[in-house]
C-alpha cells in the first residue's frame, strides 16, 4: 500500500489516449492523411524493444519523465 502511494506521489505521470474504433471518424483521419491536411511528427523510431541487451526501455522512460516530445514516438517491435 505504501508503494502504491508513495508511486502516485512522487513517480512519473503517464499518458494513455484510447482510440474510438467508429469506422468513419478513421476513414476521416485517413483523408485528411491522404490530402496532406495533416502532418504527423516521428521525434524518434526507437527499435530493439523486444532485445534483452538494448536500452530501448530506458530511452522510453527517459522521454516519458522527461515530457519535452515534439513528435511521436514510435516503438518498432520487430525482431
Amino acid at each position: 500500500m505504501v508503494r502504491y502511494i508513495s508511486g502516485y506521489l512522487f513517480g512519473p505521470r503517464y499518458g494513455n489516449i484510447f482510440l474510438n474504433p467508429q469506422s468513419e471518424l478513421l476513414d476521416k483521419v485517413a483523408q485528411l492523411g491522404k490530402s496532406g491536411d495533416v502532418e504527423v511528427v516521428v521525434q524518434e523510431v526507437v527499435k530493439g524493444i523486444l532485445n534483452d541487451e538494448s536500452d530501448a526501455w530506458e530511452t522510453i522512460r527517459a522521454h516519458m519523465e522527461g515530457g519535452r516530445v515534439r513528435g511521436k514516438i514510435i516503438v518498432d517491435i520487430e525482431h
